[in-house]
Formats: structure tokens, C-alpha cells, sequence
């Protein structure tokens, strides 16, 4: 056992698009898919006439079995019931057409080569054996006391070497379990002896320290003729009888346990699995190959018959299937693998009334169809689409070798590549070469057509008013699906209406020859509009007002009549009569109204009297008329400016403003003229400054002067007098001092506050 076996693989590629309008695209890759009954062959047998103390007709029970490099090992073994044999056999199936069986070096124990017993020469039958690497070992067994030695073979060297025992504690046993798993070999149960009662419990080997570890109790019926054997990472007791040896009766098991070590040496776990299909059994033969358990003959009915049926055991799939029955039934015989063939035989038959050793051996063949199947929705997948492909072989290969051409990666190892994506359209390669754990691989190839994926476009996003629909119009596919459906006339079709009563975003997928693509379109709401407007006004005939609305984009004014513009916000309103004006607002197509009226009041009836004239330091009275209130402007020689008949004494020429006010504050207002007459300028001839308060000072009479300039000269041309300022008279004298009469000569320049000019010179007679 412990060899390789040519499960051919089968596959199946699943193509998995993740998006609309998916398809699915899978191939299933059958390498040798149909895996039948199998077939046996005779091959040659077992040369029991050069077994040394075994008479062709003796008993033959195996010790142990293995095989390692293609080549099988049958070690030890019964004869009858006392004798036991030191012989070691190689079976070779590619020597000649039915392979050859070859001696290799004797087992042996401690103390040589005894009769009867270990210490005496002839060694043991009903041992343990499992392989790791390239040593096959044997562990405990009967000569005819059972023991716990542990020897190791080496093929390339041909000999064998003794390793360390079971652990102090173990007891001796014989009939027990054995196998290997991760470089670590197991060995335990079975029976002190022949008559005593199973044992349960199970040690762990490593040959790395050459040590044993006992292992975490195994939690099935202690027993012993079971069966076992070695997958992966996982290890397998199987049937077995959990009474004493030669009992009168049999209690023969059908549960299966699996073993998991934790890494830690001693511990694992024990499962407990579906109860073997077959008849319950002891003593039988059992081996694993290729990652598959195998379980074939063995007695049952209180050893009273025995069984030629071959089962398979799928570690994956916790399951056993029913292989060819074997040519012959027997117990207690040898089996190993080589390559992809099984190999059983030897033993013997218990329903022979004469008891004799059986030296027929035979190769089994799985039966193999190479069948290439392709089996799928479809080939075709769309660009761009996450493809993933999943291994569907039964046979259980243990390594993949994708190639996928023009596609996202150039290849996987894994056994189920997700994720493959073909940017590009065009007709690709996928292949995959497919691997069992005997090293068998096969391979296939599948062309895959990608499709290209339509580029969907949609209306652009649109805002509506709560009520209103708008048309959204998808382009770029064949067929359309809408999403979500709120507010749609319909989820298909490249055109529907959208009436919201929310935000909405659309999705559409639009899709051609089965490839699809989505485009999304949002249709915002705008709410119901809020509008305000300056409130409502009174203005003056003549006057304006401003209006300014808010709560909407656009805004249009009726009528038109007394505006500035007809549409904006603010706008300016100078109606000539009371007048009512409609807002209408508008935003992205909503509207609303409101309303505000600008009432014209009209101006009051203002008369500030007729335009007047009158001689300088005369006063007039002003005539203003009007209901409300006056204001007159200037103030300027008026007697009051806030009555209706002021009384005007102004130096100067006058318009005066009148401004009524009514109680609506509207005003108008009107004027009047006061001209003023100033005369002539006068310059008297003579005067008498004698002090009789008459014409004691000269004075230049006439308008009033912006600017003056009076000179008096003697009659010798001396400057007697000059005044600036006409209100500043000559009194006669000159530096304080009287002058005599005489006849003085005057010079005037003057401007009078009408800007006229004034020059005049001529003679002023002083007079006592």
C-alpha cells in the first residue's frame, strides 16, 4: 500500500456574470470521468513451497504489508498456529507479464533467530506495518506471544533495523491498527493475545527522535481485526471486532473514525463518520492509495465465512463506494498499491474444511473512459464580466494548471479561479491541466467568446415640480429594464415617464445579444414655491416704489403699466393711478403667484400768490393757499416760514419756494417773486457837520453795495476821507480835526449786490 493510483480528473469550468442578464458558462473537463467496477487480473502467486517451515498446505497468515517504490513487501506471517515465519518478499509487477515475487533479507528481532519464539528464531504474524518516506515499518504482532518491537526496512540497502518499542506503559498487542500521517506513524489496539480482552488505546511515532507519544484516547468500542489507513492529514479506523479473540460469538463493528493530529505530538481529534456500508468484518485488508482508502476481505460470522467484496473510501466526501468483487474471498491476507492498481491476495479460507494457505494473488484496474464532455448554459460571455470557474471532478485531482488567453490573468493554480475577467470582445482559449495525487494529469481546452458590452447613455438628470413628470429616454442597447420602478409609467422600454413624489435615482440596464450595461439618471423635485413680495405701498402721484420678490428664479410682473421691466426682481413702480400687480414666480418649471398694490395719492393744490415788486425796505404780504402744511424757502426776510401769509421784507430779490404737505405726506409746491427797486445812487452836493443833528454826516445814498470806495480830496488834492463801507459816513474832519467849509472834491467805486458797476466823482460843499 502506500502507492499511487491513476485517477484521471474531471472538471467543470463555471462562468458566473455578476451582472444583468447573466449567463452562465462552465465546462466540464472528463479525464477517464467514468470510473466503473474496475477490473482483476491473476497475477503471480505467492511461491509457498520456498516458505522455509511451511508445507504447502499450512495455514498462511500475513504479518504485514507495504510498498514503497513501486515495488510491494509481504513481511512474516503464520504458520498454523505455533509456527511463524522470518521471511521478507518483494512483489515487483513490472518484472514479466504477471510480475515476479523475489526473496529479500529475513526479519528478524532482538536475540537472533529462534524456534518458537522471537529470542528463539521464527518471528511474529498479525503485525502493524506503515511506510513513512522510504522505510517501510512493522510494529508489535505474535510469535506466538504478541510484543511491541518496532523494526524498520530499508529497501535501497535491503536490510532491517530495530527501532524503539511501544512506550513502557503500552501493552504488548497483536491484530491492531497501524498507518501513517505527515511523516508520523501510528500504531495501536488490537489484543494482548488470543483470548484477552481488545485494547483501545494508540501511540504516536516519530522517526525524526525515534520516540513514541501516546495519542488522545480513541473514543470508539476497544477492538481488534480492524482496519486502517492513512490520508493526508487525516487517519482511519474502520470495523473490527470488539470481543475477546476466539470468542464463541462475534462483535464485529461498523463505525469509522477519523483522526486529525493538531501539530502538538499526542494530540488530535477523533471524529466519528457514517457506519461502513459494507459487512461488518475483522482481519481483512486494507491500504490507501492516490488519496483514497481501500477495504477488501476479511471474515465475519463468528469466522465462519469469509467476503471477496472491495470497497472505496472518499476522505473528501466522507462516502464509500462498491468496487468489482475479488476473483475469491479470504481473510487475513496482504494488500498494498503501485501506481494506479491495487493488489490483494494470500491469506487463507476459513470455510475450508481443510484449512491451507492461499497463495493466489491479484491486480485490480480502475476501468478508465477518456470522455471530454462540455456541458453549459453558454460559451459566450460579455467583456469585462467577473468569470469564475470551478473544478467539478468526482476523481479529485490535487493540482490545476489554468491558462486563460486575452484574459485578466495569464493563469491559476488554484483549484476554483474566481474572479477572470476578458476586457476586450474576441473568441479566447481557456485550458486546464488537471493533476490526481498519483501524478496522472490530462488536459482540455475550451474556446470561450466574449461579447462586447453595450455603452448605455440616458437623458441627462432633471428637475420637475412635485406633481409633474418628465421623459427619461435610455440609448446604446436592445432591450431595457428600469430601476427602482417608483414613480415609472414602466421598468421597460428604452422611453418612460418619471413622476416622483421624491428624489429619485433611475437605473437602467440596457442590453444587446445578452451583454448589459447601466446608466443612472437622477430626477430631482423642487418643492412647492414659497413667494414673497415687497408689501403692499402707497406712493405720490409722480413718486416711485420698488418692488422686490423672492422664492423663485424667474419672475414676471402684470401689467406691465408704471414698471421699469416687466420680468426681474426688483423692479421699479411709478403708476399714475392706484394699481394692483401680479408676481408670477418660476423655478425649473414651477410656478406661483401673489399679489401686491401700490395705491398714488395725489399731490396737494399749492399757490404761493403772484409775483410781486417793491422798493428797498418795503415789505409785502405773501398769499400762500393749500390743505396742510406750509414750509417756505428761503427763510430770508420772511416773517414766519411755516404760515400761510408770511409778511416779506427781503434786501435783496427773492424767490420764494411755497411747499405744502398734505396728512398722506404727498407735497407739491409753487413760487413767488419779490423783486426789489434799490433807486439811483446818490451823492448829496453839501452838508453841515455843526452839530444840529441835520445833515451832520454825508452819506452816499442809493442800493445796497457789494463792494465800496469813497475818496474826498481838498482842493489841494490832499485826502481828507475814505470809507469802505457805505454805512460809514464823512463827518468833516480829518484825523479828528474839523475842517473849515470849503468845497471838497469825492471819488466813488462801487458794485452794487446786482453786480451793476458804479463810478462817479464830482464836488461836496461843507457848510457851517
Amino acid at each position: 500500500m502506500f502507492e499511487k493510483k491513476n485517477h484521471i480528473t474531471d472538471f467543470t469550468i463555471n462562468m458566473m456574470k455578476l451582472k444583468f442578464y447573466l449567463f452562465t458558462l462552465f465546462f466540464l473537463l472528463s479525464f477517464s470521468s467514468i470510473f466503473a467496477q474496475g477490473i482483476w487480473n491473476a497475477e503471480a502467486g505467492f511461491p509457498l513451497s520456498l516458505v522455509k517451515y511451511s508445507p504447502a498446505t499450512a495455514p498462511w497468515r500475513i504479518g504485514g504489508c507495504f510498498s514503497i517504490n513501486n515495488k510491494g513487501y509481504v513481511v512474516g506471517g503464520g504458520i498454523g498456529a505455533v509456527k511463524y515465519s522470518s521471511e521478507t518478499w518483494q512483489f515487483d509487477p513490472f518484472s514479466g507479464p504477471l510480475g515476479t515475487w523475489t526473496q529479500m533479507a529475513d526479519f528478524e528481532c532482538p536475540g537472533g533467530i529462534g524456534v518458537t519464539s522471537c529470542a528463539g528464531g521464527q518471528t511474529q504474524s498479525q503485525t502493524m506495518a506503515f511506510v513513512i518516506g522510504d522505510s517501510g515499518y512493522v510494529c508489535c504482532g505474535a510469535n506466538p506471544s504478541s510484543h511491541k518491537y518496532l523494526y524498520r526496512y530499508d529497501p535501497a540497502s535491503n536490510s532491517w533495523a530495530v527501532r524503539s518499542p511501544l512506550p513502557v506503559a503500552a501493552s504488548n498487542r497483536t491484530w491492531g491498527n497501524a498507518f501513517a500521517i505527515n511523516g508520523k506513524g501510528y500504531c495501536g489496539l488490537g489484543s494482548l493475545t488470543y483470548n484477552t480482552t481488545p485494547l483501545k488505546d494508540m501511540y504516536e511515532y516519530d522517526p525524526s527522535t525515534d520516540a513514541w507519544t501516546a495519542i488522545t484516547p480513541f473514543p470508539g468500542a476497544a477492538r481488534w481485526g480492524s482496519f486502517s489507513f492513512g490520508v493526508g492529514n487525516h487517519g482511519y479506523v474502520i470495523s473490527g471486532d470488539s470481543l475477546v479473540p476466539n470468542a464463541a460469538s462475534a462483535g464485529l463493528l461498523k463505525d469509522v473514525w477519523e483522526y486529525t493530529p493538531s501539530g502538538t505530538p499526542g494530540v488530535g481529534t477523533w471524529l466519528k463518520l457514517a457506519d461502513f456500508p459494507g459487512t461488518p468484518r475483522a482481519e481483512g485488508v486494507c491500504f490507501a492509495n492516490c488519496g483514497y482508502g481501500y477495504v477488501a476481505t476479511g471474515w465475519y460470522n463468528n469466522q465462519q465465512s469469509d467476503l471477496n467484496d472491495f470497497w472505496e473510501f472518499n476522505p473528501r466526501t466522507k462516502t464509500w463506494k462498491k468496487l468489482a468483487n475479488m476473483p475469491a474471498a479470504s481473510c487475513m491476507g496482504a494488500g498494498f498499491a503501485i501506481k494506479d492498481k491495487c493488489y490483494i491476495g494470500l491469506g487463507f479460507d476459513v470455510t475450508q474444511t481443510n484449512v491451507v494457505g492461499l497463495p493466489t494473488f491479484y491486480q485490480w484496474t480502475p476501468d478508465v473512459v477518456f470522455k471530454p464532455q462540455y456541458r453549459g448554459l453558454d460559451t459566450a460571455i460579455c467583456a469585462g464580466n467577473a468569470v469564475d470557474f470551478a473544478d467539478s471532478s468526482h476523481n479529485h485531482p490535487v493540482s490545476w494548471s489554468w491558462t486563460f488567453s486575452g484574459a485578466s490573468i495569464s493563469g491559476s493554480t488554484v483549484q476554483n479561479p474566481s474572479g477572470v475577467t476578458f476586457a476586450s470582445p474576441g473568441t479566447y482559449t481557456v485550458s486546464l491541466i488537471a493533476t490526481d495525487s498519483c501524478g496522472n494529469s490530462n488536459s482540455y481546452s475550451q474556446n470561450v467568446i466574449v461579447k462586447p458590452v453595450p455603452v448605455i447613455t440616458v437623458s441627462p438628470d432633471a428637475s420637475i415640480c412635485l406633481g409633474n413628470a418628465t421623459t427619461l429616454t435610455a440609448s446604446g442597447g436592445s432591450i431595457y429594464v428600469w430601476a427602482s420602478g417608483t414613480g415609472l409609467s414602466s421598468t421597460t422600454g428604452n422611453s418612460v415617464t418619471a413622476n416622483p413624489t421624491t428624489q429619485t435615482t433611475y437605473t437602467v440596464t440596457g442590453a444587446t445579444a445578452g451583454c448589459s450595461s447601466t446608466a443612472t439618471v437622477t430626477v430631482n423635485l423642487t418643492p412647492p414655491l414659497q413667494l414673497t413680495v415687497s408689501p403692499s405701498t402707497a406712493i405720490c402721484f409722480g413718486h416711485n416704489t420698488a418692488l422686490t420678490a423672492s422664492g423663485a428664479i424667474n419672475y414676471n410682473w402684470s401689467p406691465a403699466t408704471g414698471l421699469s421691466a416687466a420680468t426681474g426682481s426688483p423692479v421699479t413702480a411709478n403708476p399714475t393711478a392706484t394699481t394692483t400687480y401680479t408676481l408670477t414666480g418660476n423655478t425649473n418649471g414651477c410656478t406661483g403667484t401673489i399679489s401686491v398694490t401700490v395705491t398714488v395719492n395725489p399731490l396737494p393744490a399749492t399757490e404761493a400768490g403772484k409775483d410781486t415788486t417793491i422798493n428797498l425796505g418795503q415789505s409785502v404780504v405773501l398769499k400762500g393757499s393749500g390743505k396742510g402744511s406750509y414750509n417756505w424757502s428761503p427763510p430770508d426776510g420772511l416773517s414766519c416760514t411755516s404760515c400761510a401769509m408770511p409778511t416779506a421784507n427781503p434786501v435783496l430779490a427773492t424767490k420764494y419756494i411755497l411747499t405744502v404737505t398734505d396728512t398722506n405726506g404727498c407735497l407739491s409746491s409753487d413760487t413767488v417773486f419779490v423783486n426789489i427797486h434799490y433807486g439811483d445812487v446818490y451823492v448829496p452836493s453839501a452838508f453841515s457837520p455843526n452839530g444840529d443833528n441835520e445833515n451832520d454826516v454825508l452819506y452816499v445814498r442809493g442800493n445796497l453795495f457789494k463792494t465800496f470806495t469813497l475818496t474826498i480830496f481838498d482842493r489841494w488834492g490832499k485826502k481828507v476821507f475814505e470809507s469802505f463801507d457805505a454805512s460809514k459816513g464823512w463827518d468833516g474832519t480829518c484825523n479828528g480835526k474839523k475842517l473849515d467849509p470849503a468845497v471838497f472834491v469825492y471819488y466813488l467805486v462801487a458794485t452794487t449786490v446786482t453786480d451793476q458797476p458804479i463810478s462817479k466823482k464830482g464836488n461836496i460843499s461843507l457848510i457851517k
